[in-house]
């Protein structure tokens, strides 16, 4: 978001913190564990972490890598980008891999009962923001920021900030 706010006209803004969730299939031995799964656990688990990553830009996906390998414990070797949430819902049915997921993002899936999220205890809250043309703040562009900022989310309110 630094590099966002480098770039002449454009702002972010942020609109809401998040909680990382660890998704698993019900087969998993974590799913078992109760709502909430510690760090050390996070850091012993074997195999492929999967995370939400639409974006085409390696240094997007990068940073995305870098962002949940340091909240989580997990080797950032092991955590691959998932281009979709069917794709990683897929993956993670299959028992394939689990993934980590902000809790905003985990109103996407369609799993049912098909999958089960635990809270990552510990882990930091991730931010959610919009960037947008300086030019476009005071229309309707600024408006919508404006209530974004304003609605008070189940996630993370402790560090909201309106603009």
């Amino acid at each position: 978001y630094e590099m966002l706010e480098q770039k002449e006209g454009i702002c972010y803004e942020p609109l809401c913190r998040a909680r990382v969730m660890l998704v698993v299939d019900p087969g998993h031995p974590l799913s078992r564990c109760g709502p909430v799964v510690s760090l050390e656990q996070m850091r012993r688990l074997c195999g492929r972490a999967l995370i939400y990553a639409p974006s085409y830009s390696p240094s997007v996906c990068r940073r995305g890598i870098l962002w949940n390998s340091g909240a989580c414990g997990i080797p950032e070797e092991r955590i691959e980008t998932a281009r979709n949430t069917v794709e990683m819902q897929i993956e993670i049915e299959a028992g394939k891999a689990v993934g980590l997921m902000l809790e905003t993002e985990l109103r996407s899936l369609n799993a049912g009962s098909r999958l089960v999220a635990l809270n990552v205890e510990g882990a930091p809250c991730h931010e959610i923001g919009a960037a947008f043309r300086r030019a476009d703040a005071k229309g309707l562009v600024g408006e919508f920021v404006r209530s974004m900022c304003s609605i008070e989310t189940p996630v993370c309110k402790e560090e909201k900030r309106v603009v």
